[in-house]
């Protein structure tokens, strides 16, 4: 396991939760066994007080004031005893200070709950006025009993009784948070180390086999079991996409460094082809125009691929660009490729977009050339603000496009024409995704093939309109 997952990881973070459950444990155990202690208490009180008062009556009423007699009386725990028959009281064990108002309390209807609440009080307040307790007498008909027991007395037995009763729990709260402990821990955070083990191994070195102990079928069923497979087989899918993508940019240096010693070679044969078609012999001179067009094309073909065999994407550079300025740029740049084609401008001379000029003529530029090569012979132009962005619009009157063409649209090497090489629409997107936008397609069909590309919008998420120039 990686170091920097040791002391901010599951184990570290699952030991909150640990010592939550031993707390709560501790509190299952110790709260109502103090509700219990405390009503025995009481209840201990009162019997003891029941037999005081019958035996005071029947054997002996005149030990009542004996000062000896009745401090033996109070370690029972009564602090003031007094019957009540048909209205009339007697006192069987004076308090220790004057009579005042007490709490009165009745153990007979209290719930748990209720009597949990009133001992934490009790082993919490010290002083106060005392607790009282009415009863019907067990050991005289018709009598009521009622007695005075001191807070102090009762606070001090239920802290001595919490004490012993948190110690004698603290071993089943530290059982049970052990045992939560390793559940969880087996079951849920070891098979996630086991996990992160793994990726962290797989970025360290993708072609090195799986580390020591991971195995995806162990991780048994579940989430955590399906993460585990799936890792496994992104892991095989993320290596062998690796081993094609070094193979192919090899290959595309390759191939980079032929084109451009191809182009050096084209140059040298366009001026030659030119020189042929400026011969006074009409023949040679056509000769020499045939020549000169194929170089072209052969020239634009390795253009291209160099372009798209750029290993990093391109460098944008935003400029306030006016979309009919940059239309008229690329239909001049194609000016030979769309002789006999009619470009129709169509855009607002106000409206204008936080683009990159040079990718924006490119982009134009190809889709104004496929279109000729396609075979329209009419392109038009469009542009406004749509909900998505600033949209502009190529729409051309060709045959449309096939199934397979529409399939493969935007895949590098895919063209539908023998003498294309599939890589203007490739380029486009390109060049459009590094300016934040899109490239669509947004209808084709026997009256033609229209392309929607889609720009941001400018940082005040307006339209920009600004004057032509």
């Amino acid at each position: 396991m990686p170091a920097r997952h040791r002391l901010g990881g599951l184990p570290v973070r699952l030991l909150w939760p640990t010592l939550a459950l031993v707390v709560l444990v501790e509190a299952a155990i110790v709260l109502p066994a103090l509700g219990i202690q405390r009503r025995l208490l009481l209840d201990g009180c009162q019997r003891a007080a029941d037999v005081i008062a019958a035996a005071s009556q029947l054997a002996a009423p005149a030990l009542a004031a004996d000062a000896s007699f009745a401090a033996r009386l109070r370690k029972l725990g009564p602090d003031g005893i007094w019957i009540r028959t048909q209205g009339a009281e007697r006192q069987v064990l004076a308090p220790t200070g004057a009579r005042i108002a007490a709490e009165p309390i009745d153990l007979t209807h209290e719930p748990l709950p209720l009597g949990i609440v009133r001992a934490l009080r009790a082993s919490v307040a010290g002083g106060g006025t005392p607790i009282a307790l009415r009863a019907p007498s067990q050991l005289e008909p018709g009598a009521e009993l009622e007695l005075t027991v001191a807070r102090s007395k009762l606070r001090s037995a239920l802290r001595d009784f919490a004490w012993r009763a948190l110690l004698l729990a603290a071993p089943v709260a530290a059982a049970a948070g052990g045992v939560y402990y390793w559940l969880v821990f087996a079951g849920l955070v070891r098979p996630i180390r086991r996990l992160t083990a793994a990726i962290a191994a797989f970025h360290a070195d993708p072609d090195r086999a799986w580390s020591a102990g991971f195995d995806p079928a162990a991780l048994g069923r579940g989430e955590i079991g399906d993460a585990g497979r799936d890792l496994a087989d992104l892991r095989q899918e993320m290596r062998t996409a690796l081993w094609r993508n070094a193979r192919l940019a090899a290959l595309g240096t390759t191939f980079a460094r032929a084109c451009h010693d191809l182009r050096g070679s084209l140059a040298t044969g366009l001026l030659s082809a030119e020189r042929l078609s400026a011969h006074s012999d009409p023949m040679v001179a056509r000769i020499g125009a045939a020549m000169v067009n194929g170089i072209e094309h052969a020239a634009a073909l390795v253009q291209q691929s160099l372009d798209y065999a750029l290993d990093a994407p391109p460098a944008v550079v935003r400029s306030r660009c006016a979309l009919r300025a940059l239309v008229a740029e690329a239909a001049q740049h194609q000016m030979a490729a769309l002789d006999g084609c009619q470009v129709e401008n169509r855009v607002d001379p106000q409206l204008a977009a936080e683009a990159d000029r040079l990718m924006m003529v490119r982009i134009l530029g190809n889709l104004l050339r496929n279109a000729v090569e396609a075979g329209a012979k009419r392109v038009r132009v469009t542009a406004g603000t749509e909900a998505d962005g600033l949209a502009v619009r190529i729409a051309d009157d060709g045959p449309g496009l096939t199934e397979s063409a529409r399939a493969r649209l935007f895949q590098p090497f895919a063209s539908s024409r023998p003498q294309g090489a599939g890589l203007g629409l490739a380029i486009a997107r390109d060049l459009m995704r590094a300016q934040g936008g899109e490239i669509t397609l947004a209808k084709t069909g026997p009256g033609g093939t229209t392309f929607r590309l889609v720009l941001p919008r400018s940082p005040g998420g307006q339209p920009d309109k600004e004057a032509s120039t």
